[in-house]
């Protein structure tokens, strides 16, 4: 679910020194994403706090997100016996089940709350989630054209080789601004990479350039907030070709990959921009391939 802010919204929540949404009733969850669409601040930090409810009363508040002028975090929470925020995402713990949340995003040293465009959440029930194994045979061949492809391999930066999610995302990225702007967001895209990988390292003592909640906030900005961008679990293959066939790649996370450059015991980033039906086979852009040319795996 999302909420898109008003400039009328945003200018009375100034006044209040916060912008704050609030869902009293949802659907059961013990499994809360929180995406942030804001413009990086010129000047100071926006915090994100996440509160949820349960049992009939809300959780105090979890600081979940710094995003500022000069870097950005993300926070653990694990003093509540029953929620916990562990850096991109909240999960209820001892059987729990959220019931409702909050967000609220606050502005320390100068840093305007007008940044703040929209707020997405995912909840899910990820005891109930069951694998569905898709008619693939019903779904219509379909393909993202034009969207630029770098390895991360190639790139010239001593932790290229955890550059997976930031370089995903900047190909993502630099197809909207191409889109946009008719031309890429830099020069060569090895350094547009590089530069976006950049302002997603989480700074905190996690140290990683994959936090989900970075890198979506980044991608908003890297478009000056002409596409809006969040984390979802998505329900079936199904979701994945609809967002294909409305022309958008997808950044996706895998584990235990045929085909890959490796087999991804550990998890890896790549981004989704087709589907091939008569050889029955995702069309991918991965990234740790060791050439651009071989990104592409059709």
């Amino acid at each position: 679910i999302a909420k898109l802010f008003t400039s009328k919204e945003l200018t009375r929540f100034a006044e209040k020194e916060a912008v704050v949404w609030e869902k009293k009733d949802t659907k059961p969850f013990n499994e809360l994403i929180v995406s942030l669409n804001a413009l990086r601040p010129t000047a100071g930090d926006l915090l994100v706090w996440v509160s949820v409810k349960h049992s009939g009363s809300w959780s105090t508040w979890h600081r979940l997100m710094e995003w500022g002028a000069e870097g950005q975090r993300t926070f653990t929470n694990r003093l509540n016996r029953f929620v916990h925020t562990n850096h991109c995402s909240i999960r209820m713990m001892r059987g729990a089940i959220g019931r409702g949340f909050r967000v609220k995003v606050t502005g320390k040293d100068g840093a305007s709350l007008e940044n703040v465009k929209a707020i997405f959440a995912c909840m899910s029930h990820l005891n109930k989630f069951r694998f569905k194994m898709p008619h693939v045979n019903d779904l219509a061949s379909v393909a993202v054209q034009n969207v630029p492809r770098q390895s991360q391999m190639v790139l010239r930066h001593p932790r290229h080789t955890d550059f997976c999610s930031p370089v995903s995302t900047s190909m993502i990225t630099a197809y909207f601004y191409q889109k946009l702007y008719g031309t890429l967001p830099a020069d060569l895209m090895s350094t547009y990479a590089i530069d976006f990988a950049g302002k997603v390292h989480d700074q905190g003592y996690l140290d990683i350039y994959g936090n989900w909640i970075l890198n979506v906030a980044q991608a908003f900005d890297a478009v000056n907030g002409e596409v809006f961008f969040r984390v979802e679990r998505l329900d079936n293959f199904y979701d994945l070709h609809y967002y294909l066939s409305k022309k958008i790649p997808v950044a996706v996370s895998v584990r235990r990959l045929r085909g890959g450059a490796t087999p991804y015991a550990s998890g890896h980033f790549l981004v989704v921009v087709g589907w091939n039906r008569q050889k029955r086979r995702v069309i991918c852009l991965d990234p740790a391939f060791r050439s651009n040319r071989s990104v592409l795996k059709a």
